[in-house]
């Protein structure tokens, strides 16, 4: 994102389902570092990632552009960052920290990157005790996403949200299997379904020709200087697994 961009982006009178908001503050401010710390789970948890900016602040609907201090920037550097969330997801969150100017202010970007191979799960609560009726900011065990019916950060609330995650991450599933394959030296003929070459153009793989085959047509091929079996490209994938998913 260039400087142009970054302004575009203040200039915004709303959130984005790609872009959240947040205000200045020390990270060691408790309350602070942990709504950003899920605003960055549920930007991970999206395709394509998405952005936190720190130094804007909300009143009554309204956003503001303040920025942060010198004290406050230093306390977000990425170092810092890293080491206070790492502890909160499993797996971490992938991201990068930069300090962009806007009008004589300073703001802290954190840009996310969406999951590698499985979703973010929190891994702790914050606060850890409260009231009757009132909800944590982080909940141990808690799947945050940002909902295509508003831009927010919030916990799986239905179906449409829990879908859009799973859909996510079977194409990452897919695209891994579809490698190892091909590391191993198989091939796969036949013709995919529609979904199939919707799942081929979303991977970038080669090798699913089109045609009017469904998805039990496939079958593994003996290349020129190896031959690979359905049962050894199951093993292969197996074996790329990680521990809980076997």
């Amino acid at each position: 994102m260039n400087d142009e961009q970054f302004a575009e982006l203040l200039d915004l009178k709303h959130e984005l389902l790609n872009v959240e908001f947040k205000p200045p503050g020390l990270r060691t401010d408790r309350l602070l570092f942990h709504l950003v710390a899920r605003a960055a789970i549920g930007m991970a948890n999206r395709r394509d990632g998405g952005r936190v900016v720190i130094g804007v602040r909300e009143t009554a609907g309204k956003f503001e552009r303040v920025g942060l201090t010198a004290e406050e920037l230093e306390s977000w550097r990425y170092e810092h960052l890293a080491d206070a969330l790492a502890p909160l997801t499993d797996p971490p969150v992938i991201f990068d920290v930069d300090v962009r100017s806007y009008k004589n202010m300073a703001f802290v970007l954190v840009e996310v990157t969406e999951f590698e191979d499985v979703p973010i799960i929190c891994r702790r609560n914050y606060p850890r005790s409260v009231r009757h009726g009132e909800k944590r900011i982080l909940r141990k065990g808690g799947l945050y996403v940002r909902p295509r019916r508003k831009p927010e950060t919030s916990e799986v609330e239905d179906q449409a949200d829990l879908r859009d995650l799973l859909d996510l991450a079977t194409e990452k599933r897919l695209q891994r299997l579809l490698g190892t394959v091909s590391r191993a030296g198989g091939n796969l003929i036949g013709g995919p379904s529609a979904d199939l070459a919707f799942l081929r153009e979303q991977t970038g793989e080669a090798g699913l020709e089109p045609a009017h085959a469904q998805p039990e047509d496939f079958e593994l091929v003996e290349p020129a200087h190896r031959k690979m079996s359905s049962q050894a490209a199951t093993e292969a994938f197996l074996s790329e697994l990680p521990d809980d998913f076997k």
